[in-house]
């Protein structure tokens, strides 16, 4: 449901802003963070930062409006 909330907002600032409503570039990078000592689901050590906690992935249209976010372990691969 939050997905589709923040497609219909992200749809109506792109209109607003004179663009089409489906973006046709996109961005998209990660980024690890320590994990807090309460989280234990889904956790990992990201070997090229040495942080042991999730890492959070986002891509974004060129308006910098959000087109997917995806929290996962940060021992994922990117």
């Amino acid at each position: 449901m939050i997905e589709k909330v923040m497609q219909k907002l992200v749809r109506k600032e792109r209109v607003n802003q004179g663009r089409t409503y489906v973006p046709s570039v996109a961005a998209i990078d990660s980024q690890s963070i320590k994990k807090s000592a309460f989280v234990s689901k889904e956790t990992g050590i990201d070997g090229g930062k040495h942080i042991n906690g999730r890492k959070r992935h986002l891509a974004v249209d060129s308006l910098g409006l959000p087109i997917a976010i995806c929290v996962s372990a940060a021992d994922v691969h990117d």
